[in-house]
């Protein structure tokens, strides 16, 4: 089983992707701005079994424009990306939240650039998820038992 779990900081995905590793007994796999986030990178990840990822490619088309940091995946190979993902049966949720929450949540001084640019980055994930119809959690309507439950539905019926 592959999962990867996307959305703005401060959505809940790293409590999320907590809850999924143990209760399907799946390996973490956090990707960060450090790692290359390039085409071969992301089809490396994708062939790993038995993982849940914490952000993975739709974060590289997003987080770069709010941080001027060059992109290093094109949109043709997110859709070339995302294609072999539905192709692999891997589990993709988009998690959102309402900004008041996101901004309660991000309470550290690291966060500021996202903060500034909330809005931006949540409706970005939305417009992709809109694109792949990918599934979307809103954790700001309930708890994390509730979401784990709505994501493992999701996983179940997906």
């Amino acid at each position: 089983m592959r999962i990867i779990i996307e959305g703005c900081d401060g959505t809940g995905k790293t409590t999320l992707v907590d809850g999924l590793a143990k209760e399907f007994n799946l390996g973490k796999i956090h990707i960060s701005n450090k790692d290359p986030n390039d085409l071969d990178f992301y089809y490396q990840f994708l062939r790993k079994d038995d993982v849940i990822f914490d952000r993975n490619l739709i974060g590289e088309m997003i987080y770069p424009k709010i941080f001027n940091r060059p992109q290093k995946l094109k949109e043709y190979e997110l859709d070339y990306l995302m294609a072999k993902a539905k192709e692999l049966n891997i589990h993709i949720i988009i998690l959102t939240a309402a900004i008041d929450t996101i901004n309660f949540r991000l309470k550290q001084d690291e966060f500021s650039v996202v903060r500034k640019n909330l809005e931006y980055i949540n409706n970005e994930f939305l417009k992709y998820a809109g694109k792949y119809n990918i599934p979307v959690i809103n954790t700001s309507k309930h708890g994390i038992d509730e979401t784990l439950e709505e994501a493992k539905c999701i996983i179940k019926h997906s």
